[in-house]
């Protein structure tokens, strides 16, 4: 609005300066026949002896000289009349370019916002650019959504999350985590991002104009930097201790029976998916964050489970019961890719797409004895 207002205020200077052009060439128009005439006077003045000199020559020659004068400041005054006039004419081009350009940018703003809000464009749809006069921005790059792995790591058998606040779902983690954020968090992130994504680009309406994929140049970098800034003001939250309060093993005793009920539940999550038949090879870690917590929870399981070797691992994120692959006979591996018997077959004999892992063996021992 504010750039409209100018754009208008200077096509009104502009037609004002064009309606007095008239009069400035009418008079400087007069002033050129002013001139003329003291020149035709010059020209046609009588010359002879005189006692007293030639006055009324000098006074010719002065008058000429006064309305050469009077002609050129007129003249330049015009000149600079019509210059402002045209100075402001190409300032309100150039505002109703600037003013394209920012509708330009509002909706391709619009349409990037619409994509965060919800699923990307359809894949069939005609991907043709971005093009000022059309309403959405299409774009093939697609947006990273939390939902997937959200969806794909809670109903996964060998994975447990756990969220804030003993929170199950989580988008309502997330909003009570930025509904806590003050103000002052809101403008440091706002200057932030400013300072990392925009002023790299060129600015907000240099990236807008400039990208193509507005997406992966922008919206992208606009994610990942958020993500870093706002994981500042996440709370250090120790698995350990979580599980530690669950199975109370800051008390004395503790609850030993919720204890070996869920670590025999990981446990069996744990499980190899080809289990080998020399069971006394296979090694049971728990890998448990190197925190005072971790080590009361360590010892907890120790005390229940004398063969779960303890590892201390930094971070305080994750906690993990891994059970390592034990030995499997040949009878085992040739029953487990006697399937992929075919497969192998056919790939054997292309080098590109070989199945071989080490190019440089030439004699595999065969599956068959």
């Amino acid at each position: 609005t504010a750039l409209d207002l100018v754009r208008r205020h200077c096509l009104k200077v502009a037609e004002d300066l064009a309606a007095q052009l008239p009069e400035h060439a009418a008079k400087t128009a007069a002033a050129r026949k002013d001139v003329d005439a003291a020149l035709q006077d010059c020209l046609t003045a009588v010359t002879g002896f005189r006692f007293f000199g030639g006055r009324s020559k000098t006074r010719q020659l002065r008058h000429f000289m006064d309305t050469l004068t009077l002609y050129a400041r007129q003249r330049l005054a015009e000149e600079v009349h019509f210059a402002v006039k045209n100075c402001y004419a190409s300032l309100a081009g150039r505002l109703a370019d600037r003013s394209r350009d920012l509708g330009f940018c509002r909706q391709r703003l619009r349409s990037l916002m619409e994509n965060l809000d919800c699923n990307p464009a359809d894949e069939n749809e005609d991907l043709t650019g971005t093009r000022p006069a059309s309403e959405h921005t299409l774009t093939r790059s697609p947006l990273p959504t939390p939902d997937a792995f959200w969806e794909v790591i809670r109903d996964s058998a060998t994975a447990r999350v756990i969220l804030p606040d003993n929170e199950d779902d989580l988008e309502r983690a997330a909003l009570r985590f930025l509904q806590n954020l003050s103000a002052e968090h809101w403008l440091q992130l706002d200057k932030e991002l400013n300072d990392r994504v925009l002023v790299p680009r060129g600015g907000l309406q240099s990236a807008c104009i400039n990208s193509g994929d507005l997406t992966r140049q922008l919206a992208l970098p606009l994610l990942q930097e958020t993500s870093n800034l706002l994981g500042q003001h996440l709370p250090i939250m120790d698995v350990a201790q979580i599980l530690g309060a669950e199975w109370q093993v800051n008390n004395q005793g503790g609850d030993p029976d919720k204890l070996r009920e869920q670590t025999e539940e990981y446990l069996q999550r744990a499980a190899p998916l080809l289990a080998g038949k020399i069971n006394q090879q296979q090694h049971t870690f728990l890998l448990a964050p190197a925190s005072p917590a971790g080590r009361d929870v360590a010892n907890a399981v120790a005390a229940t489970f004398p063969n779960i070797h303890h590892v201390r691992v930094p971070g305080q994120a994750d906690l993990m019961f891994l059970v390592e692959q034990g030995p499997i006979a040949q009878a085992d591996v040739q029953k487990f890719l006697k399937p992929c018997r075919a497969a192998y077959d056919s790939l054997v004999g292309a080098p590109n797409v070989s199945p071989h892992a080490r190019f440089d063996i030439v004699d595999w021992s065969p599956l068959d004895p």
